[in-house]
C-alpha cells in the first residue's frame, strides 16, 4: 500500500532526523492528523497515527499543544484553547464551555494519535496527561465500541493507578462528565453515564476533599437531564 509506505517513511526518517525534522513539522501533522480522520483504511489509519506520533515527538511544544487541542475539539466539538497543558483542566474547561461533539470519525482519530503518541513519546504525552487523561476516563466508555476501544487504551497505559489517577484529576474529569452529560451528542452522553458509574464504584475517598461538591454536581447534572423529555430505553 502506497499511503502505508508513505507513512512509514516519514516515520522512519523522523526516528532518524529527530530535531530535523522539526521545521518540517507542521505541514507534515496537517497531512497526516488529516489522514487518520478521513481515511477508511484501519491500517492506513494507523500507520499514519503513528507516523504522527513519532514527528510529534521532535515537533516545538505549540505545535504539540495545538494537535492536543485538535483532539480534544474533535471529541467534544469544542475548541480548546491551545497550551492549557501547562494547567490541569484543559480537556474539562473545554468540554464545559458548551454542548456538542465529535463525529465517531473524529472521536476515534483522536484516540487513536494520543495512543501512538503514548507509545512512541511518553515523556511527550506525560505534558499533556492533565488534558487528555480526564478526557479519556469518560471517553473509554463511549457508545462506539472502536471508539471506546482506542480511549480506553490511552486511559490504561496513560496511568499507573486508576485510582490515583482519579484523584489527582478529580475536578477536571468532574467538570468534564458534567458538561458530557449535557451534551448534544449521545454517544458521548450515554459515555459520560457510564462513567459516573464507573466513578462511583471507585470507592469513597476517590474524589478527593471536594468529593461532596463533585458528588452534587453530577447528581444535579444527571437529574437535569433525567427530567427533560420522555424516558425511553437507555436513558
Amino acid at each position: 500500500n502506497t499511503k502505508v509506505g508513505a507513512a512509514r517513511f516519514v516515520r522512519a526518517l523522523a526516528t532518524r532526523a529527530t530535531a530535523g525534522i522539526r521545521p518540517h513539522a507542521p505541514p507534515l501533522l496537517k497531512a497526516l492528523t488529516a489522514g487518520v480522520r478521513a481515511e477508511r483504511s484501519g491500517v492506513v489509519r494507523k500507520a499514519y497515527a503513528a507516523a504522527a506520533a513519532q514527528v510529534l515527538r521532535y515537533a516545538a511544544d505549540k505545535r504539540v499543544e495545538k494537535v492536543v487541542a485538535e483532539v480534544v475539539e474533535g471529541y467534544t466539538g469544542v475548541a480548546a484553547a491551545a497550551g492549557s497543558s501547562s494547567g490541569a483542566g484543559g480537556s474539562a474547561a473545554a468540554a464545559a464551555s458548551g454542548e456538542g461533539g465529535g463525529d465517531v470519525d473524529a472521536r476515534y482519530a483522536g484516540g487513536l494519535i494520543l495512543r501512538e503518541l503514548l507509545r512512541a513519546a511518553p515523556e511527550v504525552f506525560s505534558n499533556h496527561a492533565p488534558t487528555v487523561l480526564p478526557l479519556a476516563f469518560g471517553a473509554r466508555l463511549d457508545s462506539d465500541k472502536d471508539v471506546a476501544g482506542v480511549w480506553r487504551e490511552v486511559w490504561e497505559e496513560g496511568c499507573a493507578s486508576e485510582a490515583g489517577a482519579v484523584r489527582l484529576y478529580a475536578q477536571e474529569i468532574c467538570a468534564g462528565l458534567v458538561a458530557g452529560l449535557g451534551s448534544g451528542q449521545w454517544g458521548r452522553k450515554a459515555a459520560a453515564a457510564q462513567a459516573v458509574t464507573a466513578l462511583t464504584q471507585l470507592g469513597q475517598g476517590v474524589l478527593g476533599p471536594r468529593a461532596a461538591d463533585h458528588a452534587a454536581g453530577l447528581a444535579s447534572a444527571l437529574l437535569g437531564e433525567a427530567g427533560v423529555g420522555r424516558l425511553w430505553e437507555g436513558k
